[in-house]
């Protein structure tokens, strides 16, 4: 049974507020008692959990509710948390907390985002600038998947300016050979594929 994977303690939560109609949230509780509640049904529960963690959700800690939120990919607790950090990424992108991530979070963390170009019109570039400083953080050990990376920006989205600019600027574009050859293809109008089948 589902139920079975919760801690002790956020089942006798749960069970608390079922009797009181009152809980006590923290950042280590909120993500699984969201995820009780929505396994339960208990659409209250859910609404209360949401409004802790808008209330309380910040440049500071977004990281670390994303990253609990993390296990459950279709969770609407880890989109709320992603999009905020999608929209805030200009400064997130510069915490080390951020610099820090692991690749396989970086990849889950900016792909398959929901916010749209319309709501955030330099999406794409925002993207590659975080994926450059992420890389730079660690070059020997990160470099190397540039090519791998670089699926997740959508180049037909990103400004002139930026393009010519900033990215075809960018000395891990330019001295890389998959990422020189990933700018060809852009150029062409036929970006690269074959990063998208490796894993």
């Amino acid at each position: 049974m589902e139920l079975d994977k919760f801690d002790p303690e956020i089942d006798d939560m749960v069970m608390g507020y079922l009797y009181s109609g009152k809980i006590k949230l923290t950042k280590e509780t909120a993500v699984n008692v969201f995820k009780m509640a929505n396994l339960l049904k208990i659409e209250k529960l859910r609404a209360i959990c949401i409004a802790f963690v808008r209330e309380k959700l910040s440049l500071q800690n977004c990281l670390q509710y994303w990253e609990l939120a993390d296990v459950d990919p279709e969770c609407e607790f880890r989109t709320y948390v992603q999009t905020y950090i999608i929209k805030s990424l200009n400064d997130v992108m510069n915490r080390t907390d951020f610099l820090e991530l692991e690749m396989k979070q970086i990849l889950r963390l900016l792909g398959g985002i929901k916010v749209t170009q319309s709501e955030l019109p330099n999406r794409a570039e925002l993207i590659h600038s975080a994926l450059m400083k992420w890389i730079s953080h660690n070059v020997p050990k990160r470099l190397p998947h540039i090519g791998y990376l670089l699926r997740l920006v959508k180049p037909q989205e990103m400004s002139d300016e930026y393009f010519n600019t900033v990215l075809l600027e960018n000395e891990f574009m330019k001295n890389n050979t998959d990422a020189s050859n990933w700018v060809s293809g852009v150029m062409l109008g036929r970006p690269p594929t074959r990063w998208w089948h490796r894993l």
